[in-house]
């Protein structure tokens, strides 16, 4: 019942800063909790059966602000045997640099190989 109480304070004060961020603050409590975002991830890997080759995951933009990107792949890499690739909606840096949606700073030092997106 959590996830619908914050679904319907969202609802009932549309654009207010405050909810907007005790919002995203509950949301990264629930994502947090088990069965955690990469438990969850894991569990729905195990439910199409067998070892897949690999491993995609998108919409990584619906989790801003909430949840990292970085840490769900830090927390999958110890778990999952297979690649796992991650269409991160950001640009690249430098070589090694991401930044969110172009809208926080670069991070750098992520483990995981960048392979940018051809530009038109």
């Amino acid at each position: 019942g959590f996830a619908e109480q914050v679904e319907q304070e969202e609802r009932n004060c549309p654009n207010d800063p405050a909810v907007l961020k005790e919002v995203h603050l509950s949301i990264s409590q629930i994502l947090r909790q088990p069965p955690t975002l990469s438990e969850r991830v894991i569990e729905a890997i195990k439910r199409k059966g067998g070892k897949p080759a690999v491993v995609f995951l998108y919409r990584a933009g619906a989790l801003y602000p909430c949840f990292r990107t970085s840490s769900l792949l830090e927390d999958l890499r110890e778990r999952i045997e297979v690649p796992v690739v991650l269409f991160y909606p950001g640009r690249l840096i430098g070589h090694y640099g991401l930044s969110f949606m172009g809208r926080c700073e670069p991070a750098h030092g992520y483990r995981a190989m960048i392979i940018p997106r051809e530009q038109p």
